[in-house]
């Protein structure tokens, strides 16, 4: 029996900002897309990070309730966002940070399509 081509590629969330660089994701798309034949589809995602927001405020509110703050720090660089994700949670006797920094790469919107 041969192989099967799959009808429907998917490829949600943020992982296309984790590749080292532009050409990598370039490589992984076309690869998907000469899996695919006529009528199939692909579905890409990832967060626009190719642009910078205004101002000067780069922390975000996740989540919040009574006991957790979950806060989202962006700092720019030419190529990548530094992401700083830092959590804060309280008990009755006490509060807690636990926080964790990572870089993503900067891809544009048309770079994808």
């Amino acid at each position: 029996m041969g192989r099967q081509k799959p009808e429907l590629i998917t490829c949600m969330g943020d992982p296309l900002t984790y590749f080292p660089d532009h050409d990598a994701v370039r490589s992984l798309i076309r690869q998907y897309a000469s899996e695919l034949s006529c009528g199939d589809k692909m579905i890409l995602s990832c967060r626009d990070y190719s642009g910078e927001p205004p101002g000067s405020a780069h922390v975000m509110p996740v989540q919040q309730d009574v006991d957790r703050i979950f806060l989202c720090r962006l700092e720019y660089d030419t190529d990548h966002v530094g992401v700083t994700d830092i959590h804060y949670t309280t008990d009755s006797k006490r509060g807690t940070r636990v926080s964790g920094t990572y870089s993503k790469k900067r891809i544009a919107p048309d770079l994808v399509a």
